[in-house]
């Protein structure tokens, strides 16, 4: 069995109240080894990232209910969930917008009609970095077996 058999699949949360959307993406990273769920608005999105925490979530801004933007603030907001990340996909394209999506906590932003060969440029370097930085996290928070080992020494000049 290779490694890349052991490792389960990114789970990804497309949150989106268009059932074309969420197609279109699905079949964009067809090819991907992803494993998707979908959320229809914010509500349902916060449901599930509290009960099945994704790995990524691609945010889609303008939704009846409570929109993307407040959804990414209150993800955002919560200690358990802040960690994930966010990619917001909007038709709305004007530099406040993104500015505004950033500054509230995503990791990128793309604008509708979406790029097949950006979104998966984005997601592919979304999950890399994500994994990298919790791969940190775990090696920090483990004492080195030096360290465990060494008698403390003070820190005073000799």
């Amino acid at each position: 069995m290779s490694a890349s058999t052991l490792v389960a699949p990114a789970k990804i949360l497309v949150v989106d109240d268009s059932a074309v959307a969420v197609g279109l993406v699905r079949l964009m990273m067809a090819r991907e080894p992803y494993a998707f769920r979908h959320a229809v608005d914010g509500a349902q999105a916060l449901e599930i990232a509290a009960h099945d925490r994704p790995d990524l979530i691609l945010l889609d801004w303008m939704m009846p209910g409570l929109d993307g933007l407040e959804t990414l603030r209150r993800l955002r907001a919560d200690p358990a969930r802040r960690g994930i990340p966010v990619i917001m996909l909007s038709v709305r394209g004007k530099a406040d917008d993104v500015a505004t999506a950033l500054a509230a906590g995503c990791v990128a932003y793309l604008t509708k009609p979406i790029e097949a060969g950006l979104l998966l440029a984005a997601v592919r370097s979304v999950l890399v970095r994500s994994a990298a930085s919790s791969a940190a996290r775990m090696a920090d928070s483990r004492p080195s077996p030096a360290a465990a080992s060494a008698p403390a020494e003070p820190l005073l000049p000799r």
